[in-house]
């Protein structure tokens, strides 16, 4: 998993969703001046951006183990501060279960895990929509499965379409 570190201070890990990888904290960074920041690229944003394929081990606990490994790498060894967002929090939720002793402080921001709403009775129709959404991109996703699926995450406003956006071809 690759790395960048900003800063010095205590580490501050941050685990982005897996639509936009790290630059979705680029904003932020500046606002945590007093840390040492460790920005991590998760490996589904990786490959895409590389243009290769997800192996077929590809999971939720591979980013996890890749995280572990890039913290190691990277030096931090003690508790540290963590932030995930959306699919990164649902990677920081397996790291964390796994790797208490790093653990600082905790922050899930949006972690798609549905299984909770379940057991507290409150998985809604709005999650419901979500969960057979994705459901069905256990295998080759088509450009008509990323258009529901950004659709679904509000991408594009009802009504309009995500391919119609001047990125949709890169």
């Amino acid at each position: 998993m690759q790395y960048k570190i900003h800063g010095e201070g205590p580490a501050l890990v941050l685990v982005p969703g897996g639509l936009t990888g790290w630059l979705s904290w680029d904003a932020f960074i500046p606002e945590f001046n007093t840390n040492k920041i460790i920005q991590v690229q998760l490996l589904n944003v990786q490959y895409g951006l590389e243009k290769k394929l997800l192996p077929d081990s590809y999971s939720v606990k591979l980013e996890s183990h890749a995280l572990a490994a890039s913290l190691i790498e990277a030096g931090i060894n003690e508790p540290a501060d963590f932030i995930g967002w959306s699919y990164g929090g649902l990677i920081l939720l397996d790291f964390a279960l796994n790797n208490p002793a790093l653990i600082k402080t905790l922050t899930l921001i949006e972690p798609p895990a549905f299984w909770i709403l379940n057991a507290h009775g409150v998985h809604n129709e709005n999650a419901e929509k979500v969960t057979t959404t994705l459901s069905r991109f256990e295998n080759d996703i088509s450009e008509n499965d990323l258009e529901v699926f950004l659709t679904s995450v509000g991408f594009a406003k009802p009504g309009t379409s995500v391919k119609d956006h001047p990125n949709w071809k890169n």
